[in-house]
């Protein structure tokens, strides 16, 4: 009878035709809009002494039918072993992807395999908001986020608040804020999953 053996790997895409080390867990980075690429490795095996295998069908839940990839290795001699790569898979989400491999003899005789590996995304998202404050503003709009003060204004105080949330699946470190504000806040900031954090302060224009 025949006996096929199927092994199912994944790692990270780390160029355009290259990845990393494979394994049967792999963790990407995803930075919203775009999310990571992962490479998938599948190794089929006749493990039977003696019976060739002379169909295979392959098929994966995230890849589909990809029986074709493997035509060209039949028949499957006993102790060969075939292995096939497909490169720049994007994943969004924590993905368990499982592929089931079913062998056929000459005779008809069938014997079926399934195998997994897990791909894993962290996504890296943060949101951010900024208020200012001033007593001279003159805008006469309190909530539009900008300070007009008179032309003549030295040193005058402007109160600020910036509210730094995660938004991504895993813990942050804040390690830059994009301001022209001289804001004097101590970075890196850690915020934990979920995690929202209120800043305030003054400065002086």
């Amino acid at each position: 009878l025949p006996d096929v053996e199927v092994t199912k790997e994944v790692a990270c895409l780390t160029g355009p035709d290259s990845c990393g080390p494979y394994a049967k867990a792999a963790i990407g980075i995803a930075q919203p809009p775009e999310c990571p690429a992962f490479c998938y490795r599948i190794s089929i095996r006749n493990a039977d002494d003696d019976v060739p295998i002379t169909v295979l069908t392959v098929n994966d839940s995230l890849l589909g039918n990809i029986s074709a990839a493997f035509a060209d290795a039949l028949p499957l001699v006993p102790g060969e072993v075939v292995v096939r790569e497909f490169k720049g898979i994007e994943v969004c989400t924590d993905t368990r992807n499982t592929v089931t491999v079913l062998g056929r003899s000459a005779q008809g005789f069938e014997d079926t395999d399934t195998d997994f590996a897990d791909a894993r995304v962290l996504t890296i998202a943060a949101r951010c908001a900024l208020t200012l404050f001033s007593s001279l503003d003159q805008d006469g709009n309190p909530n539009d986020n900008t300070i007009s003060l008179p032309a003549d204004s030295v040193d005058v105080p402007i109160a600020f608040k910036i509210v730094l949330q995660n938004i991504g699946n895993h813990a942050i470190r804040v390690t830059q804020l994009d301001t022209a504000l001289p804001h004097g806040i101590t970075l890196p900031i850690v915020l934990a999953l979920n995690e929202t954090r209120e800043i305030n302060g003054e400065v002086v224009v």
